[in-house]
């Protein structure tokens, strides 16, 4: 059954780009569309594979996603960078998720799907939320340098 779920997670992942410290974006990861009405989008994710049964176990990835990710300009290397740091700030709360499990599967030997997607839903909006507060600012560079010491430090 592994194997079959294997070959299934590798077609439905094929196109996309799992996070790893040193794989850095570039313009060809993403759709160039110079009239989209945003600068860039930088769509990531979080696939979760867990196991119910004993033993409880959880496997995760935090993946970009380039047949859904656009930019409207590819000189300005901010928009690299601020994708980059999305990305890696989604990986910060895939693992802090993963913490999570841990923590209440030592307390909590029973789970449901609905456990697990609560779970992931958690995590997925509290990143959200913290990307948000770094839109809409008038120094660019301020709020990038501000995201970019807050992702080194939780990868760090």
């Amino acid at each position: 059954m592994n194997k079959i779920y294997d070959i299934e997670e590798w077609w439905i992942t094929r196109n996309i780009i799992e996070w790893e410290s040193n794989k850095k974006l570039n313009w060809e990861d993403f759709n160039y569309d110079p009239d989209y009405k945003n600068i860039f989008y930088a769509r990531v994710g979080i696939t979760n594979r867990f196991n119910l049964e004993n033993p409880l176990s959880i496997k995760t990835k935090t993946l970009f996603i380039p047949n859904d990710s656009f930019v409207s300009d590819t000189k300005d290397q901010r928009i690299l960078r601020a994708a980059q740091l999305r990305w890696s700030l989604l990986e910060i709360y895939r693992r802090e998720m993963v913490l999570e499990f841990d923590s209440l599967k030592s307390i909590n030997k029973k789970f449901s799907v609905e456990d697990m997607g609560k779970l992931s839903s958690k995590f997925y909006d509290k990143f959200e939320a913290e990307w948000d507060s770094y839109h809409g600012s008038s120094n660019i560079d301020k709020k990038l340098n501000q995201l970019e010491i807050r992702v080194n430090k939780g990868l760090n």
